[in-house]
């Protein structure tokens, strides 16, 4: 059997209950209508990613499989994608919002027998492990966690505008970083990859759409999940730059920017009282 599967998933759900169970149907509706059928729901840590799951999972069509996970946040304030079988993933203290370094996340994700991939490292954003930490600490960490987000497609709305004309010129170095975020480079991989991840990184419905797919033999899904070396990619068509859509995620970055300084306040003054 063919799988569709969406690595990065935000549901990104209102606090209203029925707006919640609303989103959750329209994703699904859309996961439908793009033949994905298995959906790892890894929302922020900062976002209630157990409600998030839950929501998601009472609305999931019968044919459909959905695995929970979340975006960590390490202290060094890098996104880190770790996700399971086990809803118990849900309950760890330890994973709250800058409580455990980028070593420390790693080792825990071993610990507990979590897959564990660093997310977006060439995105455009402020949690880009490459931007933070550099190459060298990326392909180290990669090779920790012997895997590689090797598609992500967070950026792809906006490309079309930045390729006009004199934009191309003068956000020539962005435009590469959205690039190798679409598809990371190949002087990135190594030998010992477990598993390459490809997400939509889908905060809002319409978003939906970028998958691998995996045909499946005789190990189990979740088995075959994390432990693809071979993804074929499949990109949902970037479609012409749409100003309404870029103001609504540029309101959406807005939003988690300000929750994470919250917790990055929260965590600081937490070290202070400790000293």
């Amino acid at each position: 059997m063919t799988y569709n599967i969406d690595y990065h998933f935000h549901p990104n759900l209102p606090k209203s209950e029925k707006k919640a169970h609303k989103k959750s149907k329209k994703a699904w509706e859309n996961f439908q209508k793009h033949n994905i059928n298995v959906v790892i729901s890894t929302e922020h840590v900062f976002k209630n990613p157990q409600r998030a799951f839950s929501v998601m999972k009472k609305n999931k069509p019968d044919d459909a499989f959905l695995f929970p996970g979340i975006e960590y946040l390490t202290q060094e304030g890098i996104d880190v994608l770790i996700f399971s079988q086990d809803e118990k993933i849900y309950t760890h203290k330890e994973l709250t919002p800058y409580n455990l370094s980028l070593e420390e996340t790693v080792t825990f994700a071993k610990k507990n027998n979590y897959a564990c991939s660093i997310a977006h490292p060439h995105t455009l954003g402020t949690t880009s492990i490459i931007k933070r930490m550099g190459q060298e600490k990326y392909l180290q960490y990669a090779q920790k966690t012997k895997s590689i987000e090797l598609s992500n497609s967070s950026f792809n709305n906006i490309l079309p505008c930045l390729n006009f004309f004199l934009l191309k010129k003068i956000f020539a170095k962005k435009i590469k970083q959205i690039e190798n975020n679409r598809l990371v480079p190949k002087e990135n991989f190594f030998q010992e990859i477990n598993f390459f991840a490809v997400g939509s990184d889908a905060h809002h419905p319409d978003q939906i759409g970028t998958c691998c797919t995996l045909n499946h033999h005789a190990q189990e899904l979740y088995e075959k999940i994390i432990n693809n070396k071979a993804p074929e990619i499949r990109e949902k068509t970037s479609p012409k730059t749409n100003f309404v859509i870029l103001m609504r995620d540029s309101i959406c970055v807005f939003r988690e920017f300000l929750i994470k300084k919250y917790f990055f306040i929260s965590y600081r003054i937490k070290c202070w009282k400790q000293l």
